[in-house]
């Protein structure tokens, strides 16, 4: 069985960017239109932690088809249900889009 991996990554002015962090960050600085990121500093932080938790939330998802997929991802799934929930003041993550 063959497998590939697929990463998101812009090629801008000769410049790859790869990491999703970066990825926003550059979009933000180089292209008009809304933020990505709020500008609040409290959502941007959580943003940037939750960009940060979803390679552990892959892994977590994908090794769980090997086992109880239930059992092995419940925490995954309510850490990441319960962290959606932190900011409640728009209808879009982090309350604005």
């Amino acid at each position: 069985m063959c497998s590939s991996l697929q990463v998101l990554a812009l090629d801008h002015n000769g410049k790859i960017i790869g990491e999703s962090i970066d990825l926003i960050e550059y979009v933000d600085s180089n292209f008009e239109g809304p933020s990505l990121f709020p500008h609040d500093p409290d959502k941007k932080k959580f943003g940037e932690e939750l960009l940060s938790y979803a390679d552990m939330f892959n892994r977590d998802v994908y090794t769980s088809f090997k086992g109880d997929p239930v059992k092995q991802v419940g925490a995954t799934f309510n850490y990441l249900e319960n962290a959606l929930n932190k900011f409640d003041n728009g209808p879009f993550f982090l309350g604005q889009f």
